[in-house]
């Protein structure tokens, strides 16, 4: 997925989602969840989430949509 280093700098420097924005999974097991977008992870496929009920949880970033 993100084996270039040039999609990697994308990704940190013009990132899809920022701190504080809602989002809400489009896929995977959790579809429908919405949260709050915390912050990108290490591996940059990944962010941090904090659910609606308070939980932190980690998903791939291209699964995410705006809320």
């Amino acid at each position: 997925m993100f084996s270039d280093p040039l999609r990697i700098a994308d990704a940190i420097n013009n990132p899809k989602f920022r701190a504080g924005n809602k989002i809400m999974l489009d896929h995977g097991p959790r579809r429908y969840m919405s949260g709050v977008f915390v912050k990108l992870n290490d591996d940059v496929e990944y962010a941090t989430v904090q659910e609606s009920d308070g939980a932190i949880s980690s998903h791939p970033v291209e699964w995410m949509i705006a809320a």
